[in-house]
């Protein structure tokens, strides 16, 4: 998961000069830079035990109780 700041990002998109849509290219950087789980690299929206448990059942490999 995700959470990019929207100025930000639009504003490094746009020192690009790159065209903001549907498919914009995000850089691997930023990416990184803004994901929440399961690396928890962005620290705007720091997640709990309980969110990071109710996350992990959208894994791939989740088991449902």
């Amino acid at each position: 998961m995700h959470l990019f700041e929207n100025k930000q990002l639009l504003h490094e998109l746009g020192a690009r000069k790159v065209k903001i849509g549907v498919a914009s290219n995000v850089r691997v950087a930023q990416w990184e830079a803004a994901e929440i789980y399961p690396r928890p690299n962005n620290t705007m929206l720091p997640l709990g035990p309980e969110q990071v448990s109710l996350l992990r059942l959208f894994a791939p490999d989740a088991i449902a109780p």
